[in-house]
Formats: C-alpha cells, sequence, structure tokens
C-alpha cells in the first residue's frame, strides 16, 4: 500500500486509523460502540470536508448529489462535501479538536523526535492547512510551540 498523498488521503488515512483504535478499546470494553462512533464523528467529517472517499460517507454524499440533481439549483461537489460534513459534525466541533490533535502531535514530535510522531504531526498539518479557513469564523490557527502558547496565555 503506498502511503497517502493528497489531503483526502490523508484525512481519510487518519479517521481509518482512528477507527480502528477505538474499534480496539470497544473490544477491550473500553467505551461503548455509542461512545466510540461519536468520537469518531468529528474525524469522518474532517475525511469527508477533505474529499475523501470512504464507504461512511458514500450514502450521503450520493443522497446529496441526488437532492441537487431534484433542485433547480443544483450545488457544486464542494457544496455537496460541505453539507454533508455539516450533518456529520459541525465545524465549530472539529476544527479545535483537530487543531488540538495537530498541536499534540508536534509536541510529542519536538520531544522525542521519533519518526511515527513526525509523520502525524506532518499529516495533520497538512489538514490544517488545507482546512483552515472558514467563512464563519472557526478557522484553525497555526501551530505554536508550547513555550510561545504558554506566553500568549499569561499576556
Amino acid at each position: 500500500m503506498t502511503a497517502p498523498t493528497t489531503v483526502a488521503e490523508l484525512a481519510a488515512s487518519i479517521y481509518q486509523t482512528r477507527q480502528r483504535t477505538a474499534q480496539t478499546v470497544v473490544r477491550n470494553r473500553g467505551m461503548s460502540i455509542a461512545e466510540a462512533e461519536r468520537h469518531l464523528r468529528p474525524w469522518l467529517a474532517i475525511a469527508c470536508i477533505a474529499g475523501a472517499s470512504l464507504p461512511e460517507i458514500d450514502e450521503l454524499i450520493a443522497d446529496l448529489e441526488d437532492m441537487s440533481r431534484a433542485s433547480k439549483h443544483s450545488m457544486s461537489p464542494g457544496a455537496i462535501r460541505w453539507l454533508a460534513a455539516e450533518e456529520i459534525c459541525p465545524r465549530s466541533t472539529w476544527a479545535p479538536l483537530l487543531t488540538k490533535a495537530r498541536n499534540q502531535a508536534f509536541d510529542r514530535f519536538l520531544e522525542a523526535d521519533a519518526e511515527p510522531a513526525r509523520s502525524t504531526a506532518v499529516s495533520l498539518q497538512k489538514v490544517c492547512l488545507a482546512l483552515q479557513h472558514d467563512v464563519n469564523g472557526h478557522r484553525i490557527p497555526a501551530y505554536r510551540h508550547p513555550s510561545t502558547r504558554n506566553l500568549a496565555m499569561a499576556a
């Protein structure tokens, strides 16, 4: 299997990794299936808005495409994905979660300087950069080193 290169592939890979982790936690009785699904919804919305092709969103996308074709005001593929992602989980929920995950990944990489941490941080950063702007104000801020984050909070 080749490494993901596009933002859609990266977002899908991030979702699938988290999905496998959630399945393991559920199997070990660490949380219920409903709770695991609730934790995965933001990551599924991120994958959706990034353009990922996943079985979990295919039906929703197809339904919205059918609605768009039936309407006299058709929607672009991007608008359909945005609407689907908002239905899965609103940006106001997933943007801060994505920001936090990216920051934690970079913090781990800076502490350990290990390849898995670097790869995770870079993947999350690429997704953040692709999705950083939002007309409704739920933007994804740039990564800031923990020492500068602490200074900003003290000011």
